[in-house]
């Protein structure tokens, strides 16, 4: 990932902590594309664990976004993808050598926002 330096730190700045979880979220975006359709050495699906890698990480990036305040953990989950795509849209601009990993997170939006959309999602059941 070469960044653009400058929206790198702007974002840096602006989300503190959630930075990190987010580049993470983006490097699993980028393993879901480059696994799509490859199998493993026993015939097992390399998307499918990279899929996997993406939820629980797409969850830890949430939580940092909720510990930010940029998102409120008892909203729908339309309006929480809403918000983490407006962010992810920033750094679409300052990573733009990550094109694959974002059309893997415009795939999953467009089909996760048709899922039961006004049902919460990030809220803990415990």
């Amino acid at each position: 990932m070469q960044p653009d330096p400058v929206l790198a730190r702007g974002l840096a700045s602006r989300y503190g902590k959630a930075d990190r979880e987010i580049r993470k979220l983006i490097r699993s975006m980028a393993e879901v594309r480059a696994a799509a359709g490859k199998k493993t050495l026993f015939g097992g699906s390399r998307e499918e664990a990279a899929v996997k890698a993406f939820l629980e990480q797409l969850f830890e990036t949430c939580g940092a976004l909720v510990d930010t305040r940029v998102l409120n953990e008892a909203s729908t989950k339309a309006q929480s993808l809403s918000a983490l795509n407006s962010v992810l849209g920033s750094y679409r601009l300052a990573y733009p050598g990550e094109t694959e990993a974002f059309r893997a997170w415009d795939d999953f939006f467009r089909y996760q926002v048709t899922v039961e959309p006004h049902k919460p999602w990030l809220k803990s059941t415990a």
